[in-house]
């Protein structure tokens, strides 16, 4: 098994963003991680905002 270290704010992970409260969704998609909170069971709890690989030639400037 492989570990990585913890994300930290501001990265983009790959996650099974939820389609619907506590059903993780069918295909991997990007997310902005926002907090890296309390751990709970022995797992961290990470705050992410959606993203999406559409449109990528409307970047703006941040």
């Amino acid at each position: 098994m492989r570990y990585f270290s913890l994300p930290t704010n501001g990265d983009i992970v790959w996650c099974l963003f939820p389609e619907s409260l506590g059903n993780p969704g069918t295909k991997p998609r990007p997310a902005l991680i926002i907090e890296i909170g309390a751990v709970s069971n022995n797992k961290p709890v990470a705050t992410v905002v959606y993203g999406t690989t559409k449109k990528l030639d409307r970047l703006c400037p941040s």
